[in-house]
């Protein structure tokens, strides 16, 4: 399963049933100037900035990137979530604040297989 998002109001709820995590693709806009973060929850309804994250994962500007303008964060594995997969871009690691303008990733997938029994 994937979870693919392009804007942002909030959080956004993948699923709130155990999942087991296994990658993270991140699209950096080609201007983005400020490190960002992308922080992921166990938890189906978070209060960023409050509700402490399972995993941060820092999202680096393209600078620092060279011409490369998509990461991944791979997990061998998977990364289980036991409760749900929560998550949303921040321009802090522990923060609430979406990213704005240039600095906002172009989009997230956020890729999945939910646990059963």
């Amino acid at each position: 399963m994937i979870s693919r998002q392009t804007s942002w109001a909030s959080f956004v709820l993948a699923l709130s049933t155990p999942v087991r995590m296994t990658k993270v693709t991140i699209d950096v806009p080609l201007a983005a100037a400020a490190e960002t973060f992308i922080q992921l929850w166990d938890n189906a309804a978070p209060t960023p900035g409050t509700t402490t994250p399972r995993v941060v994962l820092p999202i680096p500007r393209v600078a620092l990137m060279g011409l490369r303008r998509r990461i991944s964060y791979i997990f061998p594995g998977g990364l289980v979530f036991g409760t749900a997969l929560s998550w949303e871009p921040t321009t802090t690691y522990n923060g609430s604040t979406i990213p704005v303008g240039a600095d906002l990733p172009l989009a997230i997938a956020v890729y999945f297989e939910k646990l059963t029994g």
